[in-house]
C-alpha cells in the first residue's frame, strides 16, 4: 500500500468507565452484557444472540436460514428456539391471567418462564437465565458467575452501583447482575424509541403512501393491532398463530436434552405452566402459545439481503413470508401447526389481503427500525500545510466516542486535486482499535503522499454495527 500508517492511541481510561449517555447501572449492565467470559467454556456473550445490527436478536445468516436456534458456549449444543429480541420488553408486566378475558400477559422468554414473581420484574429474571442454561451460556452456578464478575475489569463498577460488600451474597450479587443488564436493555442505547415512525407520531409526516396504506391496514383490516398494540407493538400476551415446526431445528438431534427427537413439539406457555405445577385446566388452554413478541426493529437487517427468521422457531425467513402466512394460512396448503389444538382461528389465516397490501404492511413494519445514529464525534485532522512527497510526516486528530465499548475504526481519507480543480479520491489509511473510554482519544498516522499537488483530508469513524461520521477537511500542498 502506498499509504504506510502507524497508529499510536492515547487517553484510554480503564474498562470500568462509563459513557455520558449511560447511567451507572446501565453502563455496568452493558459490560455484563457484552462479556465473553460470562460463560463456561468462556467465549459467549448475550450479544452472541442478540445482536444491535439486526434489532438484537441473532446475527448469523446461516443459523437464520436453518434452525434459527443458536449454538451454546458447548459446541455442539443448541437452543430450542428462535433468540427474540432483548429491546422494548422492559414494559412486560408479572406474568399473570387476567380473569375477565381469561388471558395470560407478561413474563419473558416465548414461554413466559420468566414470571417475575422472584425478582419483581421479567426483564431482570430473563437476563440470568441463559447464564445457568447447558444448552447456553452453560455455567453451573449462580456463584461461578458472580466470580466471574467480581474479577473483571468493571468490578469496581458492579460495587459502585450495588455497594462495597456487593459480592458478599452470591444470590443478591446474582440477581443484581439481572438487574444490570435489564437497565441497560431499558436504557435509549437498547431501546430509543428513535424510528422513522416515531418521527412521523411526532410531527405528522416522513411516510410514504405505501407506508401510510400499510400502517391503515395493521390497524384494520390485517388485525395487527389486535395484538401488536401500544408503543411498544405488543400487548405482551400470548397467541397460538398456527406456526409450522421448523424441520432444520437442531434441537431435535439433540438426544441427550431432548430424548423425543423430531417428535418434540414446543409447548409454549402451556408447557411451562404444566412444569410449574398448574391445574390441567389452567395449562392445557395455553400449549402452543408463545408470548406476542415486539415489532420494533421487526425489519432491521445488517445488509440489504441479510435474512433474519421469524416465529417462535425461525420457520419464516422473511418478513414478506410471514405476512403472506397471516393472510393465507386457512386458504393455501401451508405445513400443519406444531400444535394445533389452541391455533388462533378467528384474527389471522384467511385475511383477503392482495399482494399490493401485503406489501404495504411489510413496508410499515419496516419503519419501525430504530434509527441509527453515529456513535462518535471524530475531529477535523490535523496535517502539515506543505508536505514533500514521498517523505513521511504526522497526521493526527481526535475522536470522542459516545459509549464506553465497542470496535471503533478511524480512517483517514485522501482526495488529490485533478486538472480540472476537482478533489478525487486517491488512497487511505486505516486501524481498528478498541477503546474504552467515552473521553476524547486521539489518533495519528505517519502518512507518505506520493503525487505533487493540492491534497485535502478528513477522517472518517465508523461503529462495529453503528453508521459512520465524518470529519471536517484539512488541506495539503504536496511538493
Amino acid at each position: 500500500m502506498i499509504l504506510l500508517l502507524a497508529i499510536a492511541v492515547a487517553a484510554l481510561a480503564p474498562a470500568t468507565a462509563f459513557a455520558t449517555n449511560l447511567s451507572p447501572i446501565e453502563a455496568l449492565g452493558k459490560n455484563l452484557f457484552f462479556d465473553k467470559n460470562l460463560s463456561t467454556p468462556a467465549g459467549m456473550a448475550c450479544a452472541a444472540c442478540h445482536a444491535s445490527q439486526v434489532g438484537w436478536t441473532g446475527p448469523d445468516a446461516m443459523t437464520n436460514l436453518g434452525g434459527a436456534a443458536y449454538e451454546g458456549a458447548v459446541t455442539g449444543r443448541f437452543g430450542n428456539s428462535k433468540p427474540p429480541s432483548s429491546a422494548y420488553g422492559g414494559n412486560s408486566p408479572i406474568l399473570s391471567l387476567d380473569a375477565t378475558t381469561n388471558a395470560w400477559t407478561g413474563g419473558m422468554f416465548w414461554d413466559g418462564r420468566a414470571t417475575g414473581l422472584t425478582l419483581g420484574d421479567p426483564l431482570a429474571e430473563q437476563a440470568i437465565g441463559p447464564f445457568l442454561n447447558p444448552l447456553e451460556q452453560n455455567n453451573a452456578t449462580a456463584g461461578v458467575v458472580v466470580n466471574k464478575v467480581e474479577q473483571s475489569s468493571y468490578a469496581n463498577l458492579f460495587r459502585s452501583v450495588w455497594g462495597s460488600d456487593a459480592f458478599s451474597d452470591v444470590n443478591a450479587a446474582y440477581d443484581n447482575i439481572g438487574r444490570s443488564i435489564a437497565a441497560y436493555e431499558r436504557s435509549n442505547e437498547v431501546s430509543p424509541y428513535n424510528s422513522r415512525y416515531d418521527a412521523y407520531v411526532k410531527s405528522g409526516s416522513g411516510l410514504t403512501s405505501e407506508e401510510l396504506q400499510g400502517l391503515a391496514l395493521f390497524n384494520g383490516k390485517a388485525n395487527c393491532v389486535q395484538c401488536h398494540s401500544g408503543k411498544d407493538f405488543t400487548d405482551f400476551t400470548y397467541d397460538n398463530l398456527g406456526v409450522p415446526k421448523n424441520p432444520m431445528n437442531p434441537f431435535y438431534s439433540e438426544l441427550a436434552f431432548n430424548p423425543l427427537g423430531a417428535s418434540w413439539v414446543d409447548q409454549g406457555l402451556g408447557g411451562y405452566l404444566k412444569t410449574a405445577g398448574y391445574d390441567a385446566s389452567v395449562y392445557e388452554p395455553a400449549l402452543g402459545m408463545f408470548k406476542v413478541p415486539t415489532l420494533r426493529n421487526v425489519g432491521k437487517q445488517s445488509g440489504v439481503n441479510f435474512p433474519k427468521a421469524y416465529g417462535h422457531n425461525g420457520y419464516f425467513k422473511s418478513l414478506e413470508e410471514i405476512v403472506h402466512f397471516y393472510n393465507t394460512r386457512d386458504t393455501m396448503p401451508w405445513p400443519a401447526p406444531e400444535y394445533a389444538a389452541t391455533v388462533n382461528q378467528t384474527q389471522v389465516g384467511n385475511l383477503g389481503l392482495t399482494p399490493v397490501e401485503e406489501k404495504s404492511i411489510v413496508a410499515f413494519l419496516k419503519t419501525l427500525s430504530d434509527m441509527v445514529l453515529p456513535h462518535a464525534t471524530v475531529y477535523t485532522p490535523h496535517a502539515p500545510s506543505t508536505m514533500y512527497r514521498n517523505h513521511h510526516y504526522t497526521i493526527y486528530g481526535y475522536v470522542k466516542p459516545m459509549h464506553s465499548s465497542g470496535y471503533y475504526l478511524v480512517q483517514l481519507n485522501f482526495y488529490l486535486k485533478n486538472s480540472h480543480g476537482v478533489y478525487v479520491y486517491h488512497s487511505h489509511v486505516h486501524a481498528r482499535r478498541y477503546y474504552y473510554s467515552s473521553t476524547m482519544t486521539k489518533y495519528k498516522a505517519s502518512v507518505s503522499l506520493p503525487h505533487a499537488g493540492k491534497w485535502r483530508v478528513r477522517a472518517m469513524h465508523g461503529d462495529a454495527g453503528h453508521s459512520t461520521s465524518y470529519s471536517g477537511y484539512d488541506y495539503i500542498t504536496v511538493k
